[in-house]
C-alpha cells in the first residue's frame, strides 16, 4: 500500500484575523515546509496553498519561493483552489473560474509553474465544479470519499458525526479495501482523481491534537491499509500542523483557536516512520498514472460538502445571506460590461474587479454558524472588496457614458 499526505493552507479561516497571520505563517507553513525539507527529505507530500495565502506569505517572507522551489524540485506536489477559498458550489460558474486562474497566475508569479492537481474549499460539490478546474488548466481533483459514499448508498448522515469517526464506521459502513477508496478515480471525461475521507484523516488529525491514542490510530490506518492501491492519510487543514486550528473552538471558544502547537510535528513524523515501514509515500500524480483508474464517472450529490455537511452551511448567516445577494448582482454586472470592453484598460479594469470580487465571496466571512457567528474582521474583509468591486464597476459605467454622449 502506498500513502498519500496532503496539507491545505488557508489564510482566510473564520475567526482567523490579520494578528495571527504571522503565527501561523511562522508555526505552521513554514515549519511545515522546513519539517520535509530537513527531516523527510525523500518523503512525497503535497502542498495545498490558496492564492491568497500565497501572496502573503512570500510576499512577507521574501525567502519563501526559493524554499518552495526546492521543495517542489525534491519532494512537494503543488495543489490549488480558488483565490480566496470561496465555496464554488454557491456561486455562479464564471466566478469560480475567475477564482482558480487568480490563484494559478499567484503561483506562477512566485515559483514558475502552475500547480495540476485541484482543491475544492470544503469538497462542496456541484457538478459543473470540476469542468472549472478543467477549464484553469488542472489535470486532476481531490474528491470526497464520503460524500461520494452517501450518493453511492443513498445514505445521508448529520455533520455532528465529523468529530466522531467511529460513528462515521457505523452509519456510513464501507469495505476497507474499497476500491474507489484506493484507486484513481474518473471526475469527467477528462479529469482524474484520488479521493480522501474523514474516517482517516480526521483520526489522523484527532491523533496531531492529543486527542486519540496511537494505538486507535495505528490501528484505524493498519484496518484501511489492506489491499492494493494507495490511501490518502491526511487532507486537511495545513493549520493543525503547528497550531491547533479550530480545535478547541466548541469547547474553548472563539479566543482559543489557532494557538501554537509545536508537539504535533513530531506526531506527524510517528506517523510517517510507522507507514514508511509498510510502503511508499507518493504524490496525487504518481497515484493517478500508477494505478489504472475505476470505471465510469463519480456521481456526488450536488450540496455535499466534507465532514458529512453542505454548502447551504456558508449560505445559512445573515451576512452570508446578504453578501451573496450583493457578489451574484456585482458578478452580472461585470459580465454585462464585459461584452462591451473596448479597451486593454477596460480589461485591465474588468479584471482587477473580479479580483476583488472572489475575495468578497471567502467563507470566512460567512462562517462558523450559530451560537458563534463570523468575526467582525471576517465580514469587513468581505465587504471592502466588494464595495472596491463595485467601484470599479461604476467606474466603467461612467466611461460608457461618457463614450455614448
Amino acid at each position: 500500500m502506498d500513502y498519500i499526505l496532503i496539507f491545505h493552507s488557508n489564510l482566510n479561516h473564520g475567526l482567523l484575523f490579520p494578528h495571527k497571520y504571522n503565527l501561523l505563517c511562522e508555526e505552521s507553513y513554514l515549519k511545515l515546509i522546513n519539517f520535509f525539507d530537513s527531516r523527510y527529505p525523500e518523503t512525497k507530500w503535497c502542498l495545498e496553498m490558496s492564492g491568497f495565502t500565497l501572496d502573503y506569505l512570500c510576499s512577507t517572507y521574501p525567502k519563501t519561493p526559493d524554499r518552495l522551489r526546492r521543495s517542489i524540485n525534491r519532494n512537494c506536489e503543488l495543489v490549488s483552489g480558488p483565490y480566496a477559498h470561496s465555496i464554488l458550489a454557491n456561486f455562479p460558474y464564471s466566478h469560480g473560474l475567475n477564482s482558480l486562474k487568480f490563484s494559478c497566475q499567484s503561483w506562477k508569479n512566485w515559483v514558475g509553474c502552475t500547480p495540476r492537481v485541484g482543491w475544492i474549499p470544503e469538497c462542496g460539490w456541484r457538478q459543473d465544479v470540476p469542468r472549472m478546474f478543467e477549464e484553469a488548466g488542472f489535470d486532476f481533483l481531490i474528491c470526497d470519499f464520503d460524500s461520494y459514499v452517501q450518493t453511492r448508498e443513498n445514505i445521508f448522515i448529520p455533520r455532528t458525526y465529523a468529530k466522531k469517526p467511529q460513528v462515521i464506521d457505523k452509519y456510513l459502513k464501507i469495505d476497507p479495501d474499497d476500491k474507489d477508496l484506493h484507486f484513481p478515480i474518473r471526475v469527467n471525461e477528462r479529469l482524474k482523481g484520488i479521493m480522501r475521507s474523514d474516517r482517516i484523516s480526521m483520526r489522523v488529525l484527532k491523533y496531531l491534537q492529543n486527542d486519540l491514542s496511537y494505538k486507535e490510530l495505528t490501528n484505524c490506518l493498519d484496518y484501511y491499509s489492506k489491499g492494493e492501491g494507495y490511501l490518502v492519510i491526511y487532507a486537511n487543514d495545513a493549520e493543525y500542523l503547528g497550531t491547533t486550528g479550530w480545535f478547541n473552538l466548541q469547547e474553548m471558544g472563539p479566543d482559543r483557536v489557532f494557538e501554537p502547537a509545536p508537539y504535533t510535528f513530531d506526531r506527524l513524523g510517528e506517523i510517517i516512520d510507522y507507514l514508511g515501514k509498510r510502503g511508499n509515500f507518493i504524490s496525487i500524480s504518481e497515484a493517478v498514472h500508477r494505478f489504472p483508474p475505476r470505471d465510469g464517472i463519480i456521481k456526488i450529490k450536488d450540496g455535499l460538502s466534507w465532514h458529512h455537511g453542505r454548502c447551504s452551511q456558508w449560505d445559512g448567516t445573515e451576512d452570508a445571506k446578504n453578501l451573496n445577494k450583493s457578489c451574484c448582482e456585482i458578478g452580472k454586472m461585470i459580465e454585462d460590461a464585459e461584452k462591451e470592453l473596448e479597451s486593454e484598460v477596460d480589461r485591465e479594469k474588468l479584471l482587477k474587479a473580479w479580483w476583488h470580487l472572489v475575495q468578497a465571496e471567502s467563507a470566512d466571512g460567512r462562517y462558523p454558524l450559530p451560537p458563534f457567528r463570523p468575526g467582525e474582521n471576517n465580514v469587513k474583509y468581505c465587504r471592502y472588496h466588494l464595495d472596491e468591486a463595485k467601484k470599479i464597476v461604476a467606474e466603467l459605467d461612467k466611461i460608457k457614458n461618457n463614450r455614448l454622449n
